[in-house]
């Protein structure tokens, strides 16, 4: 879990180990993670109900490696859901290209806010998906 926090840290940017811990508790079936040659390069989650599947969160550490493909069909297969629903950053690129070529499209826009000082921006090229708009 402390290596899985990490890679979640450089683009989350705060520490969100109890609430992966959390996940891994509540959906040990679809939680995913992509490890190569020893090392984490990404992980999914799915919160599967019914026919539904909410992604999120889902975070890639390399954007040229098959692990976002590889994480969200491997959830999709697993979950046997119909419907597919989850938040990413506009700003991830790869992810609007990969979600395009699969024929989603953008229902709604959220707005990441802070008051104060941004201590913990992380970086959104890692980011494919929150774990839910009131999560992260």
């Amino acid at each position: 879990m402390a290596r899985l926090a990490r890679l979640d840290k450089a683009y989350f940017g705060a520490d969100r180990t109890p609430l992966l811990e959390r996940l891994a508790e509540e959906f040990p079936e679809s939680f995913l993670v992509y490890e190569r040659n020893g090392e984490i390069r990404g992980y999914i989650v799915g919160n599967v109900s019914g026919e539904g599947c909410e992604i999120g969160p889902w975070t890639v550490g390399r954007r040229d490696n098959p692990a976002a493909p590889n994480l969200f069909h491997a959830l999709v297969a697993a979950s046997g859901a119909r419907e597919i629903a989850f938040s990413g950053p506009s700003r991830n690129e790869p992810l609007l290209a990969f979600v395009k070529e699969l024929g989603y499209e953008e229902v709604f826009r959220a707005l990441r806010m802070v008051w104060g000082e941004d201590r913990s921006a992380g970086d959104p090229t890692g980011v494919w998906a929150l774990g839910g708009l009131e999560k992260g």
